[in-house]
């Protein structure tokens, strides 16, 4: 007579699963984080661009009396890691903030606009600016990657006056 629930467990007879990370890893999405960083900005986020020579551009107004030149001690936690430029998020967390950022390419253009893309392949070249056909600027946007890729994408957007925020993308 067989009895139920008496004696050991059957063998698990499943193949072992492989162990490690599987998939397409996503992209790392900041360079730096630091936490407890205090300032005396007074909102609960401040975005901003650290410019090539290391001066702020505040990209969205913040509330009447809110900054109040605070952005020193948050991109002071990141300048220990990260070469200007770089674009910073410092989110409060308690009484102090957390601060991140991204390094980014930033490049003087002479281009007219606000965002542009520009994909050169095989079937040839086109430069849109603000979502328009152009032709001035590619010879400048060709110069910036130089011979890195024979196929890709650049995107940009403007920062302010003539500085770019350009990305590269291989096709």
């Amino acid at each position: 007579m067989l009895s139920v629930g008496t004696g050991p467990d059957p063998p698990d007879l499943r193949p072992p699963l492989p162990v490690g990370i599987h998939g397409i890893p996503r992209a790392r999405e900041w360079d730096s984080v630091q936490s407890g960083v205090s300032t005396p900005f007074a909102g609960d986020e401040l975005e901003f661009v650290v410019r090539p020579d290391g001066t702020p551009l505040i990209e969205r107004d913040e509330p009447s009396g809110s900054y109040d030149g605070g952005w020193e001690p948050l991109a002071g936690a990141i300048l220990a890691e990260l070469e200007p430029p770089f674009r910073v998020r410092a989110v409060r967390r308690g009484g102090a903030y957390v601060v991140a950022a991204r390094q980014i390419h930033a490049a003087p253009l002479t281009i007219d606009g606000e965002t542009l893309t520009f994909t050169v392949s095989d079937a040839g070249e086109e430069l849109r600016v603000d979502d328009w056909p152009a032709v001035r600027g590619a010879n400048e946007l060709k110069r910036l990657v130089g011979d890195r890729f024979d196929e890709y994408v650049v995107s940009g957007r403007r920062l302010a006056d003539d500085l770019w925020e350009i990305e590269v993308s291989p096709l």
